[in-house]
């Protein structure tokens, strides 16, 4: 039996898949909920329930972040390979804020 040939690639997901339902940007350092819905690692600080469906997870926060570490390393990866320029830009932007305006995110517009 002769191979088909190289596997083809995995599709990477879309700009819809990856989007935070809070600042409405590319994820970054996504956060997973035992919901399966995710948001920004500081997006998802401010709030203890999931800002989509609001199941209460400060329990398996506290928990998450004992064990293991809050950030899904999976998603992240996958968000990092699949929108690099997006990805380095919000970086960018959120260590600028963090630093002129003394850890403030976004604005108010």
């Amino acid at each position: 039996m002769g191979r088909a040939g190289p596997a083809a690639a995995p599709r990477p997901p879309s700009m819809d898949d990856v989007r935070c339902p809070v600042c409405a940007d590319i994820l970054l350092e996504p956060v997973t909920m035992p919901c399966g819905h995710s948001a920004c690692l500081h997006c998802f600080e401010r709030s203890s329930c999931c800002p989509r469906c609001r199941l209460r997870v400060s329990s398996w926060a506290r928990k998450r972040s004992r064990e293991k570490g809050l950030v899904n390393a999976e998603l992240w990866d996958v968000v990092r390979r699949s929108y690099p320029e997006k990805c380095q830009r919000r970086l960018e932007q959120r260590d600028g804020q963090a630093a002129g305006e003394g850890g403030r995110l976004y604005s108010d517009s």
